[in-house]
């Protein structure tokens, strides 16, 4: 079960293209996750520090070390 969402996981959730995703985004947030890996499209228009938001791609580009 996914955790509630938070309140900054709500407000986000204004500017989520997919309103279906905010579980993912309230999961990442309440565990207080770094990153969030995804290919997702419908996190391209946040701009959040934590967690940051990544595709696999750029986190490899990134992280070579863990490529």
């Amino acid at each position: 079960m996914a955790p509630e969402p938070s309140a900054l996981a709500k407000n986000i959730a204004q500017v989520l293209r997919d309103p279906n995703d905010l579980h993912v985004l309230a999961s990442a947030v309440a565990a207080k996750a770094d990153v969030l890996l995804t290919g997702d499209q419908d996190f391209d228009e946040l701009s959040l520090t934590k967690p940051l938001i990544l595709t696999p791609r750029q986190f490899a580009d990134k992280h070579p070390e863990y490529s």
